[in-house]
């Protein structure tokens, strides 16, 4: 069954209810006659954080707080679960409204918390920051119990590799066995960052979304928690607003203090990104990292990432949904994931290749990969014409070595080709529709892959002997020695594995229900 968005909003006290301190939870008031605040927003703020942890059970999990709020050392050091115990203290920090930051380019700070990990479980523990998230030394440590390499050390960072920003998080060791790569097209990570282990599985979270699981280290440091807003290294100063350490949380719990932290956050006017409780989380991935604000596409994109979620394909497939207002927007994929784009032209109707060398979009999935595990390819024509040339090829010249799809031809035919010269061809009298090829991995005698249109199987093609280049498959696109086909596409997707013909079926469904959504046919 296909579903739109579900309600994912937290119940919120007002300002009305929880405005002044005069009807505050006494951890709230214990936290403003520590901290002198009398400011109503900033009470408001902590009144509503306090009131959700509590209202969702996550106020217990909490061992430290720092809501950083106050804009003076004093109130920054506190510590919202008891502010008699665990300080911070701090070394080159700049105090502000907007939390703490460094204060000098070039020169180390750091916010240490009196707490230390010794008291952390190895298996059952949780800690993150909202704040920027910019390159910081030469191991790109920003929070963690000592920041160093080293068994039993947790941690979050940032280094600088290539083109790419690589988000870092560790559990128990930081000499690698925790790092996940993140791309340069989240904005450098600014946000939320939760690192929390269970049931021997550490996961990290960004701004709501969960990155791949990684195996803990199994020890403990013992050292102090803290927070590294610059180092020698820095070109830019991070700044931070808010600071935990608790016990290990499930992806719900992990889901639930992100929104809470991020509506604290949005009360004080320091959000750094913007989401909408009602959307599922990769919408509001997806929608921070091209700035996505047309109303249309994104209550489309929700739509079509909830329909893949809820019949188990969201995590399957690598799909494009060809919207924004500028032609990198449409190189990025639901997951946030950014591939390039050659020549081609955009609109509100979806990509168009140019009649154009290597034109079209680059997946980043070479023909090799998916010849080797099997894999798919898929997209919805929403522009008929008749041209000489491919609509699916490799970034390099028309060899036997990939999979080539063309639409129609000038005779009315489509052609496939699969590691072969040797052409399968089928009537196909209008291009339009919602395509999806099945190719079963290896090459040769008894190997075919099947091509279905609109739901329907309407080709099986054989595959050749030829071995499959490590090309990059581009969908859609041309080839080298060759012109673009010059048809327009609404949405497109690729994949690695195979998908059942319920799969398929129901897959062609939720890309018709998103093309109509945008107005697509």
């Amino acid at each position: 069954m296909l579903h739109s968005a579900p309600d994912r909003r937290l119940s919120t006290i007002t300002v009305s209810q929880r405005g002044s301190s005069g009807n505050a939870s006494d951890d709230a008031q214990a936290f403003f006659v520590a901290s002198g605040i009398t400011d109503f927003t900033q009470q408001t703020a902590i009144n509503y954080l306090v009131d959700n942890l509590k209202n969702e059970g996550l106020w217990t999990k909490m061992k430290v707080i720092y809501p950083l709020v106050g804009g003076n050392a004093t109130a920054h050091a506190l510590n919202l679960k008891n502010t008699a115990l665990y300080p911070l203290t701090f070394s080159g920090i700049t105090h502000s409204s907007g939390g703490i930051s460094g204060t000098t380019l070039g020169v180390a700070s750091s916010a240490i918390s009196a707490y230390t990990s010794a008291a952390d479980s190895p298996t059952d523990t949780s800690f993150g920051y909202y704040g920027t998230t910019h390159y910081n030394n030469s191991n790109g440590w920003i929070m963690g119990d000592g920041i160093n390499s080293s068994a039993g050390r947790n941690g979050i960072g940032v280094t600088t590799s290539g083109s790419n920003t690589p988000f870092y998080s560790a559990m128990g060791n930081l000499a690698g066995s925790g790092a996940v790569p993140y791309a340069t097209g989240f904005l450098g990570g600014n946000g939320f960052k939760v690192v929390s282990i269970l049931s021997g599985t550490a996961k990290t979270a960004t701004n709501q979304i969960e990155l791949t699981p990684f195996t803990p280290g199994s020890t403990v440091s013992g050292s102090n928690w803290r927070l590294l807003p610059s180092a020698t290294q820095n070109t830019v100063l991070n700044t931070f607003s808010f600071f935990f350490v608790g016990d290990g949380l499930t992806s719900t719990e992990m889901l639930t203090l992100h929104n809470i932290v991020g509506t604290y956050q949005g009360i004080l006017s320091r959000s750094l990104y913007t989401f909408d409780s009602s959307l599922h989380p990769w919408t509001n991935r997806f929608k921070f990292t091209i700035s996505l604000t047309d109303t249309t596409q994104i209550y489309a994109v929700n739509q079509l990432i909830n329909n893949l979620n809820n019949n188990g394909l969201l995590n399957l497939i690598t799909v494009y949904p060809f919207v924004g207002t500028i032609l990198t927007n449409y190189a990025y994929s639901l997951d946030a994931a950014l591939g390039t784009v050659g020549s081609a032209t955009y609109s509100t109707l979806g990509l168009d290749p140019n009649i154009a060398l290597n034109a079209g979009l680059n997946t980043g999935f070479t023909a090799a990969a998916i010849a080797g595990s099997g894999g798919f390819i898929g997209f919805y024509c929403n522009e008929d014409t008749n041209t000489a040339s491919y609509d699916v090829a490799i970034a390099a010249s028309n060899t036997s070595s990939a999979t080539y799809i063309q639409l129609r031809n000038t005779s009315n035919l489509l052609t496939l080709l699969l590691y072969t010269t040797s052409t399968t061809t089928v009537s196909n009298t209008n291009a339009i529709g919602s395509y999806h090829l099945q190719i079963p991995a290896g090459t040769g005698s008894g190997v075919s892959s099947t091509l279905y249109k609109n739901g329907t199987s309407i080709l099986t093609a054989p595959h050749g002997t030829a071995t499959p280049t490590t090309s990059v498959l581009r969908v859609p696109g041309s080839f080298s020695n060759a012109n673009g086909a010059g048809r327009r596409f609404a949405i497109s997707y690729i994949g690695t594995g195979s998908l059942t013909l319920s799969q398929i079926t129901t897959l062609n469904t939720i890309i018709n229900t998103y093309v109509t959504a945008l107005g697509r046919q």
